[in-house]
């Protein structure tokens, strides 16, 4: 939790004093982001998430990885190996710290909308949730757009937007005595760079911190590679401020600590996701 536990103190406070400044381009307000209901935890959620995920990146773990790639016979590029199993046991419950790491989303014939998707302990959407939600998010999109209407959302197969909480109905009444919906995913007219450039910058001492966490990592693992293997196990942990593993505890601390708030059972349908866009919805 150390590592976890500095993210909040020396990051995520400095994240969340922006979020507050008038001049952010994320206020509720804004004219490049919807956040449903107007509800800043819920962007916040997704916001933490982005932030571990992609700023705490200090090393371009691609070009990293490929020198342990072996050329094969069919012109690609990849490598094989095996791991020896666990000895040793585990004084948590691994639940609280499974995640899907980031999705991203594309959809032909529609270049100008994807999705960014994560799943953790605190949604209640299903591990392969993406294979059925994808079409969804086209749908979704159709919607925003104009090209699917209102009445047409109960029927199949536009009444999955219902099903799956991606449409919700924008008074509390049960969907089928209203046809007034409001989008329950957080949409953004930016572009997923613009987005992490308007949040402020990581530390300077994140760096050496990264470097620090990927030595012990590497040092508890290594044993569990082939000898031959172990600069590739290396390389995996050369972002190691950014792995899933620190997202989940940041988040389980923000949660704790109360910078973060507990979600509706609708909200955990689509937190940390969020849709980049040329066209925002109506709120």
């Amino acid at each position: 939790m150390k590592y976890a536990n500095i993210i909040c103190d020396d990051y995520l406070s400095q994240l969340t004093a922006h979020l507050s400044l008038d001049s952010c381009h994320l206020s509720q307000n804004s004219p490049n982001i919807y956040i449903p209901k107007n509800d800043p935890n819920f962007l916040f959620w997704t916001l933490i998430t982005l932030a571990c995920s992609y700023k705490l990146n200090f090393i371009d773990e691609k070009n990293k990885l490929k020198k342990h790639y072996v050329k094969r016979n069919d012109g690609s590029a990849y490598t094989l190996f095996a791991t020896l199993e666990n000895t040793f046991d585990l004084n948590y419950n691994p639940n609280l710290y499974n995640t899907s790491g980031i999705h991203t989303l594309t959809f032909n014939g529609f270049q100008k909308c994807s999705v960014r998707a994560c799943n953790t302990f605190y949604d209640n959407r299903i591990h392969d949730c993406y294979r059925i939600l994808k079409r969804k998010f086209v749908y979704l999109y159709c919607y925003i757009i104009g090209k699917i209407t209102k009445e047409q959302i109960t029927s199949f197969p536009y009444n999955g937007l219902l099903e799956h909480a991606l449409l919700i109905p924008r008074y509390d009444i049960p969907s089928y005595l209203t046809n007034d919906y409001e989008t329950n995913m957080i949409v953004t007219t930016l572009t997923l760079d613009d987005l992490l450039n308007t949040l402020p910058p990581i530390p300077k001492h994140f760096s050496s911190l990264n470097y620090e966490l990927g030595n012990k990592l590497f040092k508890i693992s290594k044993s569990q590679y082939p000898e031959h293997k172990q600069g590739l196990c290396r390389a995996f942990y050369q972002n190691a401020l950014a792995s899933p593993d620190i997202l989940t505890r940041v988040l389980q601390i923000s949660l704790k600590n109360g910078l973060l708030k507990p979600l509706s059972e609708c909200q955990k349908k689509t937190v940390n996701m969020i849709m980049f866009s040329d066209v925002l919805p109506i709120p």
